[in-house]
């Protein structure tokens, strides 16, 4: 807006008075006043201009586009936290199942040892016994065998068992941390097209006349399912 002008006025004092000889000499005249100089007006802003319908389209879309991607990262948001409580529940189960298979494969160790040093006795002293006594200790000594290679024999089937299911939580493990990796990436992917989006287009003025034109097109591409 400009600045209102001043009206001055430009004071002349001249005297009119008649002179004689008996009058006092005048006085000189005061010189006439100088008028201060006039404001410059301030120069009116630009008014930036308006988008066109198809620039407000675009950003509108845009805008739309990142409203949709931040929606779909809320969800992935919370699918994640789903599957880390499913790894973590697999995780622990597995460990507490690998310290049980740890507890066991002690004993089985000190079961195999104390069978070991039996099978040694045995060697040196049943030639000291009787042949009929001779037949039950080995059939004992040959039962209790059977007994722990069998338990050896699950042992192993239990071991190999494990460490395929180790493989899988690895996996699991590996397959979380990609997907939690890109879910981290595409949340700076849509901060950086929001920002882009605000430089671009938040601060432009536009026609809300093209703006409900543009909306109602919307509306309709969506009803349409386009």
């Amino acid at each position: 807006m400009r600045a209102p002008l001043l009206t001055l006025a430009l004071i002349a004092a001249l005297s009119t008075t008649a002179v004689n000889a008996q009058t006092p000499p005048k006085q000189p005249a005061k010189p006439a006043a100088k008028a201060p100089a006039k404001p410059e007006a301030t120069p009116a802003k630009a008014r930036p201009k308006l988008m066109t319908r198809d620039e407000l389209r675009e950003c509108l879309a845009r805008r739309e586009a990142n409203v949709t991607e931040s929606k779909a990262i809320e969800a992935e948001d919370k699918e994640l936290l789903t599957h880390a409580d499913a790894v973590k529940s697999d995780k622990t189960a597995f460990e507490n199942e690998q310290k049980d298979f740890v507890a066991a494969q002690t004993v089985l160790v000190a079961d195999n040892e104390a069978l070991r040093k039996r099978g040694e006795e045995l060697s040196k002293t049943i030639g000291e016994l009787k042949p009929a006594k001779q037949k039950e200790v080995k059939a004992d000594y040959d039962k209790a065998a059977a007994e722990l290679t069998a338990r050896v024999d699950a042992h192993n089937a239990r071991l190999k068992a494990l460490k395929a299911r180790e493989e899988a939580l690895m996996q699991k493990i590996d397959d979380f941390n990609k997907r939690q990796s890109e879910a981290s990436a595409r949340v700076d992917k849509l901060g950086e097209a929001e920002d882009k989006w605000r430089a671009e287009c938040g601060n432009r003025p536009y026609d809300e006349r093209d703006e409900d034109a543009i909306k109602k097109e919307m509306a309709a591409k969506k009803a349409a399912g386009q």
